[in-house]
C-alpha cells in the first residue's frame, strides 16, 4: 500500500463517518485527481467501503489503525 493510500485511510479514519469525495477534497492536502485514484484503488482491492457516494472503512479496519496510530 503506497504512503498516499495510507494517508487516505488516515483521514477516513479522522472523518469516523461516511464521507463524500468532495467533502475528503476539502479536508485534505491531496491533489483531487490523486485522491479519487487511490479512493478507487482502495475500494477496488477491499480497504475502502463505497455506499452510494460516500467513502468509509470497516469498524474493524477503523478501530486497528487507531490503535496503531494517535489521532
Amino acid at each position: 500500500m503506497s504512503e498516499l493510500e495510507q494517508t487516505v485511510m488516515f483521514q477516513l479514519v479522522k472523518v469516523g463517518r461516511p464521507v463524500t469525495w468532495t467533502k475528503l477534497i476539502q479536508t485534505n492536502t491531496i491533489d483531487p485527481t490523486d485522491l479519487l485514484n487511490r479512493l478507487h484503488s482502495l475500494t477496488r482491492r477491499g480497504w475502502v467501503e463505497k455506499r452510494d457516494d460516500r467513502y468509509s472503512l470497516s469498524v474493524v479496519l477503523t478501530q486497528y489503525i487507531k490503535s496503531l496510530i494517535p489521532l
